[in-house]
């Protein structure tokens, strides 16, 4: 099938999606994060943070993964939190998430 631009779509082929959360349990609060790293994650509203133990949690499809970490830093100016690596299964290392979306 062609378009008006010329470009060729495959109808057979669908686009990858998926209902994607991430939340980081910390302190007995479940806040929501904007982004997942290696060793760091990104609050959607930041707040002030103490160092302890946490739980990252990448919720896929209605499928939860849960990594539990220690908050070592949190930047209450820019959200931006510092983990210890994070306990990923070695089948989901290769996730990677960002804006609510699993690129991997």
């Amino acid at each position: 099938m062609r378009l008006a631009n010329d470009r060729v779509t495959h109808p057979t082929q669908t686009p990858l999606s998926a209902d994607v959360n991430l939340l980081l349990h910390v302190n007995g609060q479940a806040l929501p994060l904007t982004h997942t790293g290696g060793e760091f994650v990104i609050l959607k509203n930041p707040v002030s943070l103490t160092p302890g133990p946490a739980v990252v949690e990448v919720i896929i499809d209605g499928r939860s993964f849960q990594s539990p970490t220690q908050l070592l830093l949190a930047d209450p100016s820019t959200g931006r939190v510092i983990l210890s690596a994070m306990n990923l299964t070695p089948s989901d290392t290769r996730l990677i998430v960002a804006n609510d979306r699993a690129i991997a």
